[in-house]
């Protein structure tokens, strides 16, 4: 939503000046996330995803009214996508090659999200 704001900015982002990001990924594997989930709060993002690789489980989460996370069922920056959506090609890539891995990617987006996004438009 944002991302015109800060587009050329070189080196770290003053959140002072510019709006934080509207999208944060985070993934679990060696710790719980509350500690990156709280700095997520003090930032505002509204939306981070969680990531559990060893759980096998991917949770989008919105900032509420509260400003406490909330799960949500899709994303608040891609409505039309949601976690069991991606899952997938986060546990997929096993022993396939990169390369073959991001074309399946890029098929499964032409094919099925951009068709999804021209709906909402």
């Amino acid at each position: 939503q944002h991302e015109g704001e800060v587009r050329g900015v070189d080196g770290d982002i003053d959140l002072n000046r510019y709006p934080p990001p509207d999208l944060i990924i985070e993934v679990a594997v060696a710790h719980d996330p509350k500690k990156a989930l709280a700095i997520c709060q003090g930032l505002g993002v509204p939306e981070v995803w969680v990531s559990w690789p060893k759980k096998g489980t991917l949770e989008f989460l919105g900032l509420d009214a509260q400003r406490g996370y909330v799960p949500l069922e899709a994303s608040l920056a891609f409505p039309f996508l949601k976690p069991a959506d991606v899952l997938p090609w986060l546990t997929s890539a096993g022993n396939e090659p990169d390369t073959r891995w991001r074309q399946r990617l890029r098929e499964w987006v032409r094919v099925e999200l951009a068709p999804r996004h021209e709906q909402r438009d």
